[in-house]
């Protein structure tokens, strides 16, 4: 956790100096789409907008397509983001107590590693592009002016925007906004969809990777947590390849899965020197895991290997990519219904406004309307929050 703080320091105070650089060559002043603040990085390009208009021009059957089932699905995209909260809470209220938290809040260098947070980039790189060049579709489908459309940086973070005319947005039919509005949630369903398979059919991804690497015949020690038998007692390192534990041949972390250690055993594990390519032995005694006293650990994260078939190839790079793709999927599907809630400036406020106002509603009853939704939306988001970390205490 210090490391990633440490991590984020430097980070921030690169962004300063660039910042300040930047500032004293009034470069912002002097390239229009150029936009630099003291955390943030916005290029602006032309050439993308007409580029995309120009696809969206040659497949306009597809893209008016797209845009109905974008509206069309919207309602079942509001309604499945309240039952996805409503059902947490009742997992949470259901859950054993001392366990794991039903759901998870992802808070870099807190619940989770820097080194997971790295992992989950391209996952949350693939959302953002596809979330924004899917509103640009839909608004160049039904007619509606885009001033500009780009990339930033927030820290290390990269996305993608697109601006609308705002003006000629408001002034557009219900039908349009919530074909506009929905289309990005759309799209990061379709983008989980489209990945699903891969993090789910472990033959699937391995016919994926077939060309560059072979099926796992081991695990790599990704990284030893201090304090551990493995840290202590061996001099096995990160990178090192486990063949064999307790006399059980280990293929992949499944295998793993079914040794069960006890605290104070001697055990003996097998593993390839990735040093000296040498096959070596050492027996360790294995540790109290400090989340469950009845069971032993040594001390280690593990990776599945996947002897590589060109010699420059990592062989840790497989499961670094599974575990890209995983985050991917699972952040696209809760970032699509979360994005739809009706909560302002979330695209579900102003696709609940424009579903109201399709309806026949007006005035004071809309607004009465949607300032409900709205309040319903909070009360579950905080409530599921709540939860969230009221278990982390209990837990402690």
């Amino acid at each position: 956790m210090y490391d990633g703080l440490r991590t984020l320091a430097y980070v921030a105070a690169a962004w300063l100096i660039a910042y300040a650089l930047a500032r004293a060559a009034g470069l912002d002043k002097r390239l229009a789409w150029l936009r630099i603040g003291p955390g943030y990085l916005v290029l602006r390009s032309r050439r993308l907008n007409r580029l995309m208009s120009d696809v969206v021009a040659r497949h306009r059957r597809a893209a008016a397509t797209f845009c109905v089932v974008s509206a069309a699905s919207g309602v079942a995209m509001i309604a499945a983001a309240f039952a996805m909260l409503a059902m947490n809470l009742v997992v949470y209220f259901t859950a054993t107590p001392g366990g794991p938290p039903p759901a998870q809040l992802l808070l870099p260098g807190v619940t989770i590693s820097f080194d997971t947070f790295a992992r989950m980039l391209p996952g949350i790189v693939l959302i953002l592009f596809s979330h924004e060049m899917s509103h640009k579709i839909a608004l160049d489908a039904v007619g509606i002016r885009v001033r500009s459309v780009g990339v930033f940086l927030a820290l290390l973070i990269p996305g993608a925007f697109v601006e609308p005319d705002e003006e000629e947005f408001g002034r557009s039919g219900p039908g349009p906004r919530m074909k506009v509005l929905a289309a990005g949630s759309l799209a990061n369903i379709m983008l989980a969809l489209a990945l699903m398979p891969l993090v789910t059919s472990p033959g699937l991804f391995l016919a994926a990777i077939s060309p560059l690497y072979s099926p796992p015949a081991g695990v790599v020690v990704s990284r030893i947590i201090p304090g551990t038998p493995m840290h202590n007692q061996s001099f096995i390192e990160a990178g090192d390849v486990i063949l064999e534990v307790k006399g059980v041949r280990v293929r992949c972390i499944d295998d793993l899965l079914g040794i069960r250690l006890s605290p104070g055993e001697e055990v003996r594990v097998t593993y390839i020197d990735v040093d000296t390519g040498s096959v070596r032995s050492i027996v360790l005694r294995a540790a109290a895991d400090p989340e469950n006293a009845s069971r032993g650990i040594l001390g280690y994260i593990p990776e599945n290997y996947y002897p590589p078939k060109l010699p420059w190839l990592p062989p840790t790079l497989p499961d670094a990519i599974y575990e890209s793709l995983y985050w991917a999927s699972f952040l696209s599907l809760n970032v699509a219904l979360i994005n739809m809630l009706p909560i302002f400036p979330l695209d579900g406020y102003g696709f609940a406004d424009a579903l109201l106002e399709s309806a026949g509603l007006r005035g004071r009853v809309r607004r009465a309307v949607l300032y409900a939704l709205m309040a319903l939306s909070l009360a579950l988001l905080a409530t599921n929050l709540a939860a969230n970390l009221i278990w982390r205490l209990v837990a402690g």
